[in-house]
């Protein structure tokens, strides 16, 4: 592939990807927008939640403390 080839498929994928991450941040605005403030902090606590115990998942098996099953 030459370079010129190279950057426009480069090109055609950053287009693409910043197409997709204006509507999900459109898409997202609007969900935040129309789900009440309690539902919403709710949401968010439980979605921390989660990355907590995947960070202490993962911390847990690259210490050798848990092993693959």
């Amino acid at each position: 592939m030459s370079i010129t080839g190279m950057a426009t498929s480069m090109f055609a994928a950053a287009v693409i990807l910043a197409a997709m991450m204006f509507v999900g941040a459109w898409f997202g605005a609007y969900l935040a927008n129309h789900i009440s403030g309690p539902h919403l902090r709710l949401m968010f606590g439980i979605f921390i939640c989660c990355l907590g115990v995947y960070l202490i998942y993962g911390a847990l098996k690259r210490l050798g403390w848990l092993y693959r099953i």
